[in-house]
């Protein structure tokens, strides 16, 4: 089974939490802010989603 993003953020405390989600707010409007497109937008997305399941997967070999 893979361990997902926010199975990892649920470890941290609630304060953390709200920091984590406080920033990634902040990153997503300033993503969409600057996008030329939804399409933009959804690609940077899925990079997002590949780069941190790799951050994930190298985690484990750790």
């Amino acid at each position: 089974m893979s361990t997902t993003l926010r199975s990892i953020i649920e470890e941290f405390s609630v304060e953390d939490q709200k920091l984590i989600q406080s920033k990634a707010t902040v990153l997503a409007e300033e993503m969409v802010r600057h996008a030329d497109s939804l399409a933009e937008v959804r690609a940077a997305l899925v990079k997002t989603q590949e780069e941190a399941a790799r951050f994930s997967m190298s985690d484990k070999t750790l």
